[in-house]
């Protein structure tokens, strides 16, 4: 099945979300995505690409896309590959890299809520590069479900998020960083215009191996940028799960 972007409307129309101004707002939305992407490292996903291919995998999900450069290196790869985001802009962004790389990459516009349009198992694999630490612990259970539920049995997940020992999180109520934790290890930091009411969960090994426990976990390391750290998680979705 091809997937071809479409609008979707968030009927729950609960959720503040912090990033509404990138929507409207290319420039903005351009410079945090600039400025997020080394984060991304796609040393990350080349070192994916193998297993991968031994999982005889063909299309792939990359939920948050961002600017597409996870997407665009599947691409590159080979896989058929759904870039997923909120931002029109975003979306935009990866089909005219695309264009300019001559791939293939289709595009879906929607939240993470709206993933439930998409049908059970339809996915070989499923990214999500710092989507799953956006949500209060009760939310980013209800996101795990569904990147299992889109995600067909045996299927790969790559998982990234950030780590309780990051510096981000050991100074969240720095004078540099103005952060309120509102639950236990979940922060939301006033640190400077374009982030504020940004909201992060930081993860302990314990916690990402509970939330995952229907996964067969082939690797759950940790990557370093500065004194920031994230969990980089590869699983398999266990048959029948």
């Amino acid at each position: 099945m091809t997937l071809k972007e479409k609008k979707v409307v968030d009927k729950e129309g609960e959720r503040v979300d912090a990033f509404s101004k990138y929507k409207k707002d290319s420039r903005a939305w351009g410079a945090w995505a600039e400025s997020a992407v080394s984060i991304n490292s796609p040393d990350a996903i080349l070192k994916l690409v193998p297993i991968l291919k031994k999982h005889g995998v063909e299309k792939v999900i990359d939920v948050g896309c961002g600017n597409g450069r996870n997407s665009l290196l599947l691409a590159k790869e080979g896989f058929n590959v759904v870039a997923f985001d909120y931002s029109a802009e975003a979306l935009k962004t990866v089909r005219d890299r695309a264009k300019d790389e001559k791939l293939e990459v289709h595009t879906l516009l929607g939240t993470v809520k709206d993933m439930q349009m998409i049908p059970d198992g339809m996915f070989d694999a499923v990214i999500s590069c710092h989507v799953v630490d956006l949500y209060k612990m009760h939310d980013i259970k209800k996101v795990v479900n569904e990147l299992k539920r889109i995600l067909k049995s045996e299927g790969i997940a790559m998982i990234v998020v950030f780590s309780d020992d990051s510096k981000m999180f050991r100074d969240r109520t720095s004078n540099v960083n103005h952060g309120v934790e509102i639950e236990k290890k979940t922060v939301v930091y006033n640190q400077f215009e374009a982030w504020h009411n940004l909201m992060y969960h930081f993860f302990s090994k314990k916690e990402m191996k509970e939330l995952f426990k229907d996964f067969k976990i082939l690797s759950l390391e940790k990557m370093r940028q500065d004194e920031d750290k994230f969990w980089v998680l590869v699983a398999e979705k266990i048959a029948g799960s």
